[in-house]
C-alpha cells in the first residue's frame, strides 16, 4: 500500500488530542453518606460490574483512536500500486517537413538535413539511457515514422534516418500541419505522460508550451530567400494586365523581374503547342524590403483600372506592344544570386490566356429566340468563368446544316438524315427520325386537349431524374408559380432503356427528355417544343444548356493554378488521361482511367494533362503548381503552438483503497455507539 497524499497523516494529531482529553478529564468527587441496607445491596452489584465497565471504556477509547486514525489515512488517499510510473527517458521527436525546411545555408546544407542530424544525436543519447524514441513527420498529413522505438532497435532506427533524406521520406514542398502533429503526440503520451516532446523546426514560437522543447534549425546570417508569391493575369478593356507578387525574406533585395509572354494574339493558323522562340519580353526592377511583399503590375496603355497609391504596389506602364488579348503562356522569373530556395519559388507560369474553343452549330427551320438566348447565355457564362471560348454559328434559313467539324450540334424541329458522329447532338422537338438515332420518333405530334383548346399538363420526374443534367432544375415551384408543363409533344419509342436515360416524362408516361452517353454517341432528345411549354419562361431552359455542357464537356481541372498539397478532382472527355510533370525528379503518374479522379499535387511545376476525346481530338492542358507562399517566408514567427492534451488516469497505476477504509470507519462508529448505549445497563 502507498499513500498518494502523505500530508493527510497530519490528521493523526487528533489521536494525540484525544489522549490528552482523557488525561485532563476530571474524576468524580467522593462524598461520605450514611449506610443503609439498600446501599450495601447496590454496592454489591456495583462491585460485581466494575470489571465489565472498565473493559467497555477501554474498548470505546480504542475505537475512538482507530476512528481518528482511519480518518487521517482517508485524507492521505491510501492506494495499492498496480504498476510503476515510467522512470526511463522517452522523447517524441516532431520533425518539421515543410517546404521552408529546404532552405540551404552557406555550406549547401538544408535545414531539414540539419534537423535529421540533431534528431539522430538526441535519439542516440536516449538510447544510451535505455529509453524510447518516437518520430512524427510533420507534413500536410503527419504520421509516425517510428512509435516507441527502444534501444534494442537502434540499428533499424539508424537505417530509417539514412532514408529520411531521399525518396518519399524527403522534405516536402508543402505546409506542415503542426496542430495535427501535436495531436498525434497524444498516442504516446497516453502510455507515458512524462514523455518529452521535442520539435525540430525553423519556425519561431513566441509562446511555446512548457512541455514542448522547440529546437531551431535555422542559421542566422547565411539564409535568405527571394520569391514570387503569386502571379496572374486579369482582363482590362479586353486586354491583359499581369500582376506579380514578390517578396524577400532575410534581407532587403532589389530584384530583376522578367516576364515572357508566348504566342501573343496568335491566330488559328499558329500551332501554340510548339514553344514560342521569340516571346514578348518585359522587365522590371523592384526593391523588396525585408519581409514586406511587393506587388508589380505590368499594365497595358489602354488600361482603365486605377490601382491607387500604395507604397507596396509598383505599376509598370507598357507601350503599344503590350496590347495582349490572348496568349499561350506567360512565364515570370527572378534574376537572383543563389538565395536559399531558388528552384521552387523563383519562377511562375501563368496559363489560361487561350481558352479551349468549343464550336457550336444551331440549326432550325424557324429560329427560336429562347434557344438562341440560351446559347448566348451559355457563351457568356463560360467566358466569364474562363472555362471555354464558345463559338456559336446559326444556320440560316435555306442552308444545309453541317454534320461534321463541330463539337456541339443543336437541331430544333429540322432533323438531319444522319446524326453527326464527331460531337454532342441536342435534338429539340424532333420532326423525324435520323439514321443511327437508336430510337423512333412519331412525326405527328400528340396533343393534350384539342388543337383549338390545348391543355398544359405538368411534366413528371423520370426514372433518372437525379442525373447531373437535371442539377438545379425544379419541375415544381409551389403555389405561387406554375409547374413546368407541356401541351404538345412527339412520342419517342423503340429505344434501349439501358442506353437512354429518362430524365423527364410526360403525364402520359412517354419520355419528354432522354439522354445517351455511350462512347462517341452523346445525344439529348427533348420531345417537345418550347412554343408549347412554359419551360422557356423561367431559368430552367438556359440552366439545362449549362448542365448539358458541364456534363458532356467536363473541365479537366477547375483552374490553371494550384498550390502544393491541393487535392483536386480531374475529369476527361475521353477514356483515359495522362499526367506529366515538368520536374525531372518527379515520379511518373500512371494513366488515369476512372473519373472523376482525385489527384494531390506534391511538387511544384507544370502539370500537363493529355487526353484523346471520344471524337478523336487530342487535347493538352497545362496547370501550374506553386510552392505555398506561406513557406517562402523562411523566417516565420508564430504566436503559439497546440499543447497535446493528456489526462493522466491514476487508476492505471493505483487501486483506490478508500472503500475498504470507509467500511472500517463505519463499522467502528457503529461499535463505538453500541458500547455507549450499554453504559447504563
Amino acid at each position: 500500500m502507498t499513500l498518494l497524499l502523505p500530508l493527510g497523516l497530519i490528521g493523526l494529531l487528533g489521536v494525540v488530542a484525544l489522549i490528552i482529553i482523557y488525561i485532563i478529564k476530571p474524576n468524580y468527587q467522593q462524598r461520605i453518606i450514611s449506610s443503609t441496607y439498600v446501599w450495601k445491596l447496590s454496592l454489591k452489584y456495583r462491585k460485581r460490574s466494575i470489571p465489565v465497565s472498565k473493559l467497555r471504556n477501554l474498548i470505546i477509547i480504542l475505537c475512538q483512536i482507530l476512528i481518528l486514525s482511519i480518518c487521517a489515512f482517508i485524507l492521505a488517499r491510501p492506494s495499492q500500486i498496480l504498476k510503476e510510473q515510467a522512470d526511463f527517458d522517452e522523447i517524441i521527436a516532431v520533425l518539421d517537413a515543410s517546404a521552408s525546411m529546404r532552405a540551404v545555408n552557406g555550406d549547401s546544407e538544408t535545414r531539414y538535413e540539419r534537423a535529421v542530424k540533431l534528431l539522430r544525436d538526441r535519439a542516440k543519447a536516449v538510447f544510451g539511457k535505455r529509453g524510447f524514441v518516437s518520430v512524427i513527420i510533420a507534413d500536410s498529413d503527419p504520421e509516425y515514422l517510428v512509435e516507441r522505438c527502444s534501444y534494442e532497435d537502434e540499428y533499424e532506427f539508424e537505417l530509417l534516418m539514412d532514408e529520411m533524406l531521399t525518396g518519399e521520406r524527403a522534405c516536402t514542398y508543402g505546409i506542415a500541419d503542426m496542430e495535427a502533429a501535436m495531436v498525434k503526440c497524444e498516442d504516446v503520451l497516453s502510455d507515458n505522460p512524462s514523455a518529452q516532446i521535442v520539435l525540430f523546426t525553423d519556425t519561431d514560437y513566441v509562446n511555446p508550451p512548457k512541455r514542448v522543447e522547440v529546437v531551431p534549425v535555422y542559421e542566422k546570417g547565411s539564409e535568405w530567400n527571394v520569391a514570387i508569391l503569386n502571379a496572374y493575369a486579369e482582363t482590362d478593356e479586353n486586354y491583359y494586365n499581369f500582376i506579380v507578387e514578390i517578396a524577400s525574406y532575410g534581407m532587403a533585395y532589389e530584384a530583376t523581374l522578367n516576364l515572357n509572354v508566348e504566342h501573343v494574339n496568335a491566330g488559328e493558323d499558329v500551332d501554340t503547342s510548339v514553344p514560342d522562340l521569340n516571346p514578348n519580353h518585359y522587365e522590371a526592377y523592384v526593391y523588396c524590403p525585408d519581409g514586406v511583399p511587393q506587388t508589380v503590375i505590368f499594365r497595358h496603355p489602354e488600361s482603365a483600372i486605377d490601382y491607387g497609391e500604395n507604397a507596396d504596389i509598383t505599376v509598370i506602364e507598357q507601350g503599344d506592344d503590350f496590347l495582349i488579348s490572348s496568349y499561350q503562356t506567360a512565364h515570370v522569373w527572378i534574376d537572383e544570386f543563389e538565395d536559399s530556395i531558388s528552384e521552387a519559388d523563383n519562377s511562375f507560369n501563368i496559363y489560361g490566356g487561350q481558352k479551349p474553343v468549343i464550336k457550336v452549330q444551331y440549326a432550325s427551320n424557324n429560329a427560336n429566340p429562347f434557344t438562341r438566348g440560351a446559347l448566348l447565355n451559355l457563351r457568356s457564362h463560360f467566358s466569364k468563368a474562363g472555362k471555354w471560348d464558345i463559338n456559336v454559328k446559326e444556320v440560316k434559313a435555306g442552308e444545309e446544316p453541317a454534320t461534321s467539324d463541330y463539337d456541339f450540334y443543336v437541331f430544333e424541329n429540322i432533323m438531319p438524315e444522319r446524326l453527326p458522329t464527331d460531337g454532342v447532338v441536342f435534338l429539340i422537338d424532333p420532326s423525324s427520325t435520323p439514321y443511327n438515332l437508336g430510337a423512333r420518333i412519331d412525326e405527328v405530334p400528340y396533343y393534350f386537349g384539342t388543337l383549338d383548346n390545348l391543355e398544359l399538363k405538368d411534366l413528371l420526374e423520370g426514372s433518372d431524374f437525379d442525373h447531373p443534367i437535371m442539377n438545379g432544375i425544379n419541375l415544381y415551384f409551389g403555389d405561387d408559380r406554375p409547374a413546368l408543363g407541356i401541351s404538345v409533344f412527339r412520342k419517342i419509342s423503340g429505344y434501349d432503356t439501358g442506353v437512354y436515360k429518362e430524365l423527364i416524362t410526360c403525364p402520359s408516361g412517354d419520355p419528354a427528355l432522354i439522354v445517351q452517353n455511350e462512347g462517341s454517341s452523346k445525344i439529348i432528345i427533348m420531345a417537345f417544343s418550347v412554343h408549347f411549354s412554359n419551360i422557356a419562361l423561367n431559368e430552367a431552359y438556359p440552366k439545362l444548356f449549362i448542365n448539358v455542357f458541364n456534363y458532356f464537356f467536363p473541365s479537366t481541372v477547375g483552374k490553371y493554378f494550384y498550390e502544393v498539397g491541393d487535392t483536386v478532382a480531374v475529369n476527361s472527355r475521353g477514356e483515359s488521361l495522362d499526367v506529366a510533370l515538368s520536374s525531372d525528379s518527379a515520379e511518373s503518374i500512371p494513366t488515369i482511367t476512372e473519373f472523376p479522379y482525385n489527384i494531390t499535387f506534391t511538387e511544384p511545376g507544370t502539370y500537363t494533362f493529355s487526353q484523346t476525346t471520344y471524337f478523336g481530338d487530342d487535347i493538352s492542358e497545362n496547370v501550374f503548381v506553386h510552392m505555398p507562399a506561406y513557406e517562402s517566408d523562411i523566417w516565420k514567427i508564430e504566436d503559439g503552438l497546440t499543447v497535446p492534451y493528456i489526462e493522466t488516469d491514476m487508476s492505471d497505476y493505483f487501486k483506490d483503497l478508500l472503500l475498504y477504509f470507509a467500511i472500517g470507519l463505519v463499522s467502528l462508529l457503529f461499535i463505538e455507539r453500541l458500547l455507549h448505549l450499554t453504559e447504563g445497563v
